[in-house]
């Protein structure tokens, strides 16, 4: 990777948050394609999109459900650390 490149994953992960939040292409509860299928439509490997998707769903933009999928979520970007609570532990570090 190029210094100062992004890492396939958040682009990936910038790509699916835009779709949904800023392009409306996805709404809450819709369900996603299979990492399979997203690997192959983005053209990166099943690992890139698997991380792109955890990052999404610790920013409340997905919910995966095992043996259903990956969805929308309800409240999509709504962040589970309101207050920003954990950016001022990580500056106590």
């Amino acid at each position: 990777m190029k210094k100062g490149a992004q890492p396939k994953s958040e682009e990936i992960a910038i790509k699916i948050r835009d779709a949904i939040l800023l392009k409306k292409e996805l709404s809450p509860g819709d369900r996603l394609p299979d990492e399979r299928t997203m690997a192959i439509q983005f053209g990166v490997s099943r690992t890139s999109i698997r991380e792109a998707v955890k990052t999404l769903e610790a920013n409340g933009v997905l919910v995966i459900k095992k043996a259903l999928g990956i969805f929308v979520a309800e409240n999509p970007g709504m962040s589970s650390d309101p207050l920003g609570m954990s950016f001022m532990q990580d500056k106590k570090r």
